[in-house]
């Protein structure tokens, strides 16, 4: 029979297998190891940006423009076709992605394609795009960003650093449309009130005019939408739009406390239904502790995805073993046994990924999880940075907070972690 901390681990070790995530390779992305001019390597390219926005854009590698690691790895000419190549092991069932010029040094983004649905695979593959003619010759910022569909609500984003050559006697392939008129690259999910919805292909407010539409099952974003984490307080921003989908969702069948929370209409096996309200790190008990999500793999008890709109939907995913409906999908590097280990004393140093769930005005960071105060009970945190109730861990289990990776779990009621 199986001990605790052999079960958890042995869903670390499942799970591990899909924690590459996708990175762009072609071209390089600033401080890739693909990069030939990179001398300090940044070997988790893979990971998404800050939920709260703090390395966006270019998941904090501007720093080193100006320097010999941030040489041009490609020239491009107006007019002509190109590609990026992203490479991984864990799209997520994909999701939508866009290509963006940056002429500016990263403050700005101009998009010359998205891709709807099926952005990225599994493994290598290559997405081509048209440099816009009238492009301006000159040292620019290309990126890749990319909203999946399944797990963590997050924004990926890779740059490269590219020069435009003088397209002057370049025979051009045909017109494109002017680099000027072309929309503003899309973010959301890094603490800016905006946010994408699980389950379904990122529908762009603004794709651009070329287009790549590849999918049947898309979705607006959610929230106010226009702005970026830098632009200030987004609640208070003139030029946000809200995105807020009314389209087919379901008819909610919950019903919504004064505070924010809500529980699904088959919690009620639970005798304690109240879920905790008040922002993240409130509160001194231990089992309220906030974190960043990482996407879990499981089904709680009283979870109904799909029924609150703007909401982040709980795990739907099949439980991998019986003693955890949250598991450790989106690590980005493999945790130790010491990690989980009951008799062990070696934790990681520091949270794998680490950032606040705090967002602004008090409000929860849009997109996290947490353990409620009752011990049983998960929730999440809505697009208008309420908490919500998420749901149960499953009968003879507690929610349960790892300061080593940042994560909740739901495991048995004796078990520590170190």
């Amino acid at each position: 029979m199986k001990t605790l901390s052999q079960t958890v681990f042995s869903v670390l070790s499942l799970s591990s297998l899909t924690t590459a995530h996708m990175q762009m390779v072609d071209p390089p992305p600033l401080l890739s190891q693909y990069n030939k001019y990179t001398s300090s390597a940044d070997y988790d390219m893979t990971s998404p940006l800050n939920a709260d926005g703090s390395n966006y854009p270019c998941k904090g590698h501007l720093d080193v423009l100006g320097t010999s690691q941030a040489q041009p790895v490609a020239e491009w000419t107006p007019g002509q076709s190109y590609s990026m190549k992203i490479s991984g092991g864990a799209p997520h069932n994909g999701g939508s992605c866009q290509a963006s010029l940056s002429f500016d040094n990263g403050k700005s983004w101009k998009v010359i394609h998205s891709y709807i649905g099926n952005c990225p695979v599994m493994g290598d593959s290559k997405y081509e795009f048209t440099l816009p003619s009238d492009t301006p010759a000159g040292d620019v910022l290309f990126a890749w960003s990319w909203f999946n569909q399944l797990g963590n609500r997050e924004m990926y984003m890779n740059c490269a650093a590219i020069t435009v050559k003088d397209s002057e006697g370049k025979k051009k392939r045909g017109s494109t449309h002017s680099i000027k008129s072309r929309p503003e690259m899309f973010v959301a999910n890094v603490g800016n009130g905006c946010g994408t919805v699980e389950g379904k292909d990122l529908m762009f407010p603004e794709p651009g005019p070329d287009v790549d539409m590849d999918s049947k099952n898309t979705a607006p974003p959610t929230g106010k939408c226009g702005s970026v984490p830098d632009s200030g307080d987004s609640s208070d921003s003139s030029d946000t739009t809200d995105s807020s989908s009314s389209s087919d969702a379901s008819e909610s069948t919950e019903s919504t406390d004064s505070s924010g929370s809500a529980e699904s209409s088959d919690s009620s096996d639970s005798a304690d239904t109240s879920a905790t309200t008040s922002p993240p790190g409130s509160s001194s008990n231990s089992s309220d502790t906030t974190s960043s999500p990482e996407s879990a793999k499981g089904k709680a008890s009283g979870a109904k995805p799909g029924i609150l709109k703007s909401k982040p939907e709980p795990p739907t995913m099949a439980n991998d073993t019986a003693n955890s409906t949250m598991t450790w999908h989106g690590m980005q590097q493999r945790p130790t046994e010491a990690a989980v280990s009951s008799k062990g004393s070696s934790a990681p140093a520091s949270p794998m990924r680490s950032w606040s769930p705090e967002g602004k005005g008090g409000k929860c960071q849009p997109g996290s999880y947490a353990c409620e105060s009752k011990p049983e009970g998960w929730k999440a945190c809505d697009a208008s940075g309420q908490w919500v109730h998420a749901g149960n861990c499953a009968p003879g289990q507690v929610c349960k907070f790892n300061k080593a990776n940042g994560s909740p779990y739901c495991v048995q009621p004796g078990f520590q972690f170190p």
